[in-house]
């Protein structure tokens, strides 16, 4: 019996452990592929856990910016937080693995991957492409 070809799609390798224990638990999986991890990245061509792209305007970097420090004071600063929910560094995780980032456009039902990119994910005959 063939493989089951999985993609990934996360804002980073950081993530909260649920969704961490999930991954590996497909990973360590007989019978499933995890073929691609794919980093994904906004409409200005940034990751959405990176730094902003120089072409967004000044509204666009301070609301970044204030939603970059929550997230970290949020993660960072915040102990009870719940297990679940703890930061979890899957970086090793995927180093095996992959990967491309994604650009992201909008579509008739919200974001989409680019043309492009939609093309290279089809060439990939994926069987579940997850968007976490």
């Amino acid at each position: 019996m063939p493989d089951i070809r999985i993609g990934i799609v996360l804002d980073g390798p950081i993530v909260p452990s649920w969704i961490a224990a999930m991954l590996r638990e497909i990973r360590d999986s007989a019978g499933i592929q995890v073929a691609l991890f794919a980093p994904r990245t906004d409409l200005a061509g940034a990751t959405t856990a990176g730094t902003p792209a120089p072409c967004e305007g000044l509204a666009a970097r301070a609301t970044r910016r204030w939603l970059d420090g929550y997230r970290r004071r949020l993660f960072d600063r915040h102990p009870q937080l719940p297990p679940s929910q703890q930061p979890t560094d899957i970086a090793d995780m995927l180093a095996d693995i992959g990967q491309r980032e994604i650009s992201w456009r909008p579509g008739d039902e919200g974001l989409e991957p680019s043309t492009d990119d939609l093309a290279w994910l089809a060439a990939l005959e994926l069987d579940v492409l997850l968007d976490l």
